[in-house]
């Protein structure tokens, strides 16, 4: 909904507030004429405007409303669980960091970094047991990851945050938001919006990647989006001091210059103007 116009996305918050007051002081927990996906828009829609906080988010906690995608900011969606991995490795449970109290929560802890590492859904029985335990039989490993499996839903206080199905594991995404997975699809939808003709999208989209991790790694996939909305605009000049803001961040000082002085040259073309004081790379 956020890429609604003004007046419309007006009248949709007008229309969300009244639901969920009504629903609230009716004591109505469900709305049989929407889809799933229309709800997760409606959720999402009354928690960025702050509209009956506690009663949408115990809704969103009661029907298991899942966002239609894990770039949605944390503060705005009541995920349990929430795990960061980009940089120290942390998990908030309502709130409280988790801090393993004994060596039993470790090797639990270990299953959870290799299910975010192996990208969070299906992930083979086997080729977690060959990661953790490459020294054990077929049997023992089958019921070593039995045993930490149980320990890790206790860690994280519900059986339904891990999905164990046909031999896969999963992050049941009702229960877990984990930075990487949201980090990566800020990146994907930035780079495919720069590639197509919503370069203020991409933007943002690159904006919030970089207020989730500020790593090297990050600094190149920042650096490539504003290199294509460049090509597209070369005429902004706030997309030039984005870029060498990444190059300089990534210790490329000498190839910032280079962007400057490319700056220079197209404002001059373009306008007949110099860039600004505060666009020339310290």
């Amino acid at each position: 909904m956020k890429n609604l116009g003004s007046e419309q996305r007006d009248k949709a918050i007008e229309q969300v507030q009244k639901g969920f007051s009504l629903a609230k002081q009716h004591g109505y927990n469900t709305f049989f004429f929407f889809t799933r996906e229309m709800m997760a828009k409606f959720c999402l829609l009354a928690r960025q405007e702050a509209i009956e906080k506690d009663f949408v988010s115990s809704f969103i906690r009661r029907w298991k409303v899942v966002p239609q995608n894990a770039c949605v900011p944390p503060e705005l969606w009541p995920w349990p669980v929430r795990i960061s991995v980009l940089g120290l490795f942390r998990v908030n449970l309502n709130g409280e960091i988790i801090v393993p109290s004994s060596r039993r929560q470790g090797k639990p802890l270990e299953l959870l970094q290799v299910l975010i590492s192996m990208g969070g859904n299906r992930v083979a029985e086997a080729t977690i047991q060959d990661i953790l335990w490459p020294d054990s039989e077929g049997d023992k490993q089958s019921r070593v990851l039995k045993t930490t499996l149980h320990r890790l839903r206790k860690l994280l206080g519900d059986k339904e945050a891990i999905v164990h199905k046909n031999k896969t594991l999963s992050l049941n995404p009702v229960y877990c938001w984990i930075d990487a997975i949201a980090f990566k699809e800020l990146v994907e939808k930035a780079v495919e919006a720069a590639r197509g003709e919503n370069t203020d999208q991409s933007m943002e989209m690159a904006r919030n990647a970089l207020d989730l991790y500020q790593g090297p790694f990050l600094w190149a996939l920042a650096d490539q989006i504003y290199q294509e909305a460049i090509s597209r605009d070369p005429d902004c000049e706030m997309y030039y001091q984005r870029r060498m803001e990444c190059l300089l961040n990534a210790g490329n000082a000498n190839q910032a210059l280079r962007v400057y002085e490319q700056c220079k040259r197209n404002l001059e073309r373009i306008f007949g103007e110099k860039p600004s004081p505060q666009t020339k790379p310290a």
